[in-house]
């Protein structure tokens, strides 16, 4: 008949046989009945096999992360934080200034100056992400020297950041939040200079060709700005990975690559690559003109937790993040161009 444990035997099990369980009912008259069952099912007299190769397999306690791509957004924009997780939209206030001088008359009134205000509307995108870890789960990852609490809370906050990012380029679809590349009010882009054999693609281009297209849009920009910028101004040059090394190429005509003749006359350009160009454009973005920032990196909040939440046997934690895009608020200050390549 099965016997019932006490708490004494059950505390016996545990320190003796490392058996962890609540209760436990067994049909051996007594404890070194078990050992006797134990001892009998074991190996012993069995042929050699020989050293088990866990005794010979080393464990290491460094984890090798994915690779993931950077999030270059952020390097072309400012943190301009608005409002809190209530906040469902973000008004901007946009001036132009009017004004209209004549000539002095002691008793004239002419002349007026005034000012026009538009408010420039975005949507505020709260995205969520439940992180879930289990009590075993953490026991078990911890024998691994792993905290899997803490590792899947960073996998959360990356996943926020990369979509943060990509949200930044190309804004969100179905709501009124635009992206540095897809804002309606960017200028009109203008296309890649041909190489003399049909082509404006940078891979069929020398490093003479590829600069005068940088150069190019840097004259776009000056359509628009005039002596409101100059060539010494800080500003970013963004394009696909799979064309930066067409900028660093040299031929035997050309010694120089495009890239070395850019920094000499454009000492303060940044040559970003991101994944977000492998559509054969190139922007060029003024970092500022006269102390306006060009793109806003718009956003309510980057990183809230929301509580953890006491399961069964385990625990569940939601996160969650506000955007609302890029505001790219000097829009004469970014030119586009079309027709360059994106892959080799």
């Amino acid at each position: 008949m099965a016997t019932k444990l006490n708490q004494s035997q059950a505390n016996q099990l545990r320190d003796e046989l490392h058996i962890h369980l609540p209760e436990m009912r067994f049909l051996a008259s007594d404890k070194n009945d078990v050992f006797k069952t134990i001892a009998s099912d074991s190996a012993f007299g069995a042929a050699n096999n020989g050293v088990p190769n866990f005794l010979t397999t080393i464990w290491t306690n460094k984890v090798i992360n994915q690779v993931v791509a950077k999030r270059q957004f952020d390097l072309v924009s400012e943190d301009f934080q608005q409002g809190d997780f209530s906040t469902t939209d973000i008004k901007v206030p946009t001036r132009q200034f009017t004004f209209k001088n004549e000539a002095y008359g002691n008793f004239s009134r002419g002349g007026q100056a005034n000012n026009n205000y538009n408010w420039e509307n975005r949507q505020v995108y709260v995205m969520q992400n439940v992180i879930t870890y289990g009590d075993r789960e953490i026991e078990t990852m911890a024998q691994a020297k792993i905290d899997i609490a803490s590792d899947n809370r960073e996998s959360a906050a990356l996943g926020i950041s990369i979509d943060f990012n990509n949200i930044g380029f190309f804004g969100k679809d179905g709501m009124n939040i635009t992206g540095l590349i897809t804002n309606p009010d960017n200028p009109a882009a203008i296309p890649a200079g041909d190489n003399g054999k049909g082509s404006t693609s940078w891979k069929d281009k020398d490093p003479n060709q590829i600069y005068n297209d940088v150069l190019n849009m840097f004259v776009d920009l000056s359509g628009r700005n005039g002596s409101n910028i100059s060539m010494t101004d800080k500003m970013f040059l963004l394009v696909s990975p799979m064309n930066m090394p067409y900028l660093n190429q040299v031929t035997a005509q050309f010694l120089k690559s495009a890239k070395e003749a850019l920094m000499e006359n454009f000492p303060s350009l940044e040559i970003i690559p991101a994944d977000q160009y492998s559509t054969g454009i190139a922007q060029l973005v003024l970092d500022n003109v006269l102390g306006q920032k060009v793109v806003l990196n718009a956003f309510t909040y980057k990183f809230r937790s929301h509580g953890v939440l006491r399961t069964l046997s385990g625990f569940e934690e939601k996160v969650s993040a506000g955007t609302a895009g890029a505001i790219v608020a000097y829009p004469a200050g970014v030119a586009t161009m079309t027709g360059i390549g994106a892959t080799a």
